[in-house]
């Protein structure tokens, strides 16, 4: 899938679950898992290094994303988001029993879990820096969002 249509498909998705910045990467988790019918669970794991950053992996009645807890909290949410990328996508969850041997992130699925990642917390801090400019009189809000197109950034 071409960047441009990674672009719509992500905030379309922001738009549906009516996601706005600032960015709460696990409030986004627990809307997707709603969503679906099915949790998302978040656990921070001591991944070994070098190794993975992350996986998610599918259990009979929930989702399960395992992020990096030695880092910081950007890098844990990049991580989530990734990982939450390729359930979005409909990717194949990493098998148990390969859940922390995987390390290779050359396939066309891990650019684009990669690249949807990417753009969701480059929407995130172009929306907020915007939102942060904004005038709070209420005309100027209203020519803002018609210049705009009611978008929130470029996304």
């Amino acid at each position: 899938m071409n960047e441009r249509r990674l672009r719509q498909e992500c905030r379309r998705l922001l738009e549906e679950l009516g996601i706005r910045p600032p960015l709460d990467v696990r409030e986004l988790c627990r809307l997707v898992g709603r969503r679906r019918g099915r949790p998302i669970h978040l656990t921070p794991h001591r991944f070994p290094a070098p190794g993975p950053f992350g996986a998610w992996t599918a259990g009979a009645e929930a989702d399960h994303i395992y992020f990096q807890a030695q880092t910081s909290t950007v890098h844990q949410d990049h991580i989530i988001l990734h990982e939450l990328s390729h359930l979005l996508a409909g990717h194949e969850p990493t098998p148990a029993e390969a859940l922390f041997r995987r390390t290779c992130y050359d396939t066309a699925q891990e650019y684009e879990a990669e690249a949807v990642a990417t753009i969701i917390l480059e929407w995130s801090a172009v929306a907020a820096r915007i939102s942060a400019g904004e005038s709070s009189s209420l005309p100027a809000q209203r020519i803002s969002r018609s210049l705009s197109g009611e978008r929130v950034g470029w996304l």
